[in-house]
C-alpha cells in the first residue's frame, strides 16, 4: 500500500512541475501553437517617405510622375508638395519649423532668407553636386559650403536680328566683341533713317520691369570684379573697379538705340521686346527665355545670341552668361535617412533616364553632366560654348545682398543718368552700386 501511495505522489508531483514550467500569456497575448512558433515572426515595415516642397507649378506632373517610378525601383515613397511660388517661402519656413511632416528636399532662390538657408546641407563632395555642371550653376554659402544644386538654367547675352544685321553690311563674326559692336551700332544709328531700323532696342527702365535689365548688366562689372578677387561668397563691400567699362556699354546701349534716352522709364520688358519684335532693332539684352515668344512672330532663323561684352581685359574668350535662379537644398534638419533618401532621390533626378526625362519635358535646360540638349537654341548655343572653351559668364548677382533694392536703386540712378549724362549723374550710379551694397549688407547681414 505504501508502495502505491509513493508512486501516486510521484505521479502528482511530476504533472505539477510540468504546469509550472509552462508559463500564461501575458495580458492581451494569445498562446500560439507550435506550428507557428516553427518560424520567426516577421514585421512588416512602412516603406520610408521623403517629402519635396515643390514651389514651380509646371513641375507637379513631372515630379509626381518620376516619383511614381522611383517607388517601383527602390521602394521609397516621395511626396510632392506643391505651393505657388508667392506662398512658398512662408510655408517652408513654417513646416521647416514644424515636426510632422518635415521637408525632406527644398527649394532655395536668389534672394531667400539666411533662415530659409541656415536649414541648407552642406551638399560639396556629394554624388549630386557631382552631376553638376560646376560652381557656376550651384549656390554658395559661408566656409566654402554648397548649400544648393541648380535643377534648371537660362542663358542672356544680346539677342540679334541676323537679317536686319546683314542688310545693315555686318556678319555675326564682326560683332562679337565690343569694338565691333561699337563699331556696327554707331553706323547703324547714323543710318536709322535710311534703314528703318536702329541698332538697339529701348532699355526700358519702367519701375517694375527694371530688375531684370538692371541684374543682366551688373553682372558683367561684378563678374570681373569677383574674377579679380577671387570672391566665392557674398562679400559685405564691393569696390565698382569696372564701373567706367559699364558706363561706356550702357551709353551705347542708349545712344544707338530706337527710343529717346529720356523716356527710358516709360519702357518695360514688353515694349522693349515689342521693338525688336517689329524689327525697329538689330540688337536686345535678353535672355533665353524670351526665346519662345520672339519665335511667335519672327523667323526663328534670324535669332542669334552674342556675348555681352564692354572691352574688359580678359574678355576676349567669354561665351554667354548662364545660371540658375533656383537650386535643390536637402533639410539639414531632418533625420539622417531622410537626408540619405533625399541625396539618393535627387542624384537619380540628375542622372537616370527617367529623371532627367522628367525634368527636360517641364524644364528644357538642365544643368547635369549628363543632361539631354536643350531644344532652346540659345541655352544649346551656351552649352556648345561651354563644352568647346569658351568662359560662362557666371551669375555673380546671385550674390549680391538678398534684396531687391540694390537693384531697383541701380535702376533709378541709371534712369537719372540717362536724361542727363554726367559725370555728376554717373557718381549717384557708382555710389548705387557701390554704397548701395555695403549699406544692403549692413541691414541684412548678407
Amino acid at each position: 500500500m505504501k508502495k502505491w501511495t509513493a508512486i501516486l505522489l510521484t505521479a502528482v508531483l511530476l504533472l505539477s512541475l510540468c504546469a509550472c514550467g509552462a508559463e500564461d500569456p501575458k495580458p492581451g497575448e494569445h498562446a500560439s501553437s507550435a506550428a507557428e512558433n516553427t518560424e520567426p515572426a516577421q514585421e512588416e515595415t512602412a516603406p520610408l517617405s521623403l517629402s519635396y516642397w515643390n514651389n514651380r507649378p509646371e513641375l507637379d506632373a513631372p515630379l509626381r510622375e518620376a516619383a511614381r517610378l522611383y517607388r517601383e525601383q527602390t521602394g521609397v515613397e516621395v511626396q510632392v508638395h506643391s505651393v505657388a511660388a508667392e506662398e512658398y517661402e512662408q510655408a517652408l519656413s513654417q513646416a521647416l519649423a514644424g515636426k510632422e511632416d518635415v521637408p525632406g528636399v527644398f527649394v532655395l532662390g536668389l534672394t531667400s532668407s539666411e533662415d530659409l538657408r541656415s536649414y541648407a546641407l552642406n551638399l560639396r563632395g556629394s554624388a549630386l553636386a557631382a552631376e553638376s555642371l560646376g560652381e557656376d550653376y550651384c549656390l554658395p554659402g559661408p566656409d566654402g559650403a554648397l548649400l544648393g544644386v541648380g535643377f534648371h538654367y537660362e542663358s542672356y547675352g544680346l539677342i540679334v536680328n541676323t537679317k536686319l544685321l546683314e542688310q545693315a553690311g555686318y556678319t555675326l563674326e564682326e560683332v562679337w566683341g565690343y569694338d565691333g559692336l561699337w563699331k556696327a551700332a554707331n553706323s547703324i544709328h547714323t543710318h536709322a533713317q535710311e534703314l528703318q531700323f536702329d541698332a538697339f532696342t529701348a532699355s526700358g527702365l519702367w519701375d517694375e520691369t527694371v530688375l531684370r535689365l538692371t541684374g543682366l548688366l551688373a553682372n558683367i562689372p561684378l563678374y570681373y570684379e569677383f574674377r579679380d578677387s577671387g570672391v566665392q561668397n557674398t562679400p559685405a563691400a564691393i569696390e565698382g573697379s569696372y564701373l567706367p567699362r559699364f558706363r561706356a556699354l550702357w551709353d551705347l546701349m542708349i545712344d544707338d538705340a530706337q527710343a529717346d534716352p529720356v523716356l527710358l522709364t516709360n519702357y518695360d520688358d514688353a515694349d522693349a521686346q515689342t521693338l525688336f519684335a517689329e524689327e525697329k532693332a538689330v540688337f536686345y539684352l535678353q535672355g533665353s527665355w524670351a526665346y519662345a515668344s520672339l519665335a511667335e512672330t519672327m523667323d526663328p532663323s534670324t535669332l542669334a545670341m552674342i556675348p555681352l561684352c564692354c572691352d574688359i581685359p580678359g574678355e576676349a574668350g567669354s561665351g554667354l552668361s548662364s545660371g540658375c535662379r533656383a537650386y535643390w537644398a536637402v533639410n539639414a534638419a531632418a533625420p539622417v535617412e531622410i537626408q540619405q533618401a533625399a541625396l539618393d532621390f535627387l542624384s537619380w533626378l540628375a542622372s537616370s533616364q527617367e529623371g532627367l526625362s522628367a525634368l527636360s519635358q517641364a524644364l528644357d535646360a538642365l544643368p547635369f553632366r549628363q543632361a539631354p540638349e536643350p531644344t532652346n537654341p540659345f541655352c544649346a548655343k551656351a552649352a556648345w560654348m561651354e563644352a568647346n572653351g569658351y568662359r560662362n559668364i557666371a551669375w555673380s548677382f546671385r550674390l549680391a545682398p538678398r534684396t531687391q533694392r540694390w537693384q531697383k536703386a541701380l535702376g533709378a540712378s541709371l534712369a537719372l543718368y540717362s536724361m542727363d549724362p554726367s559725370d555728376a549723374r554717373w557718381e549717384e550710379v557708382r555710389a548705387a552700386f557701390v554704397d548701395g551694397w555695403a549699406l544692403q549688407y549692413a541691414l541684412l547681414g548678407a
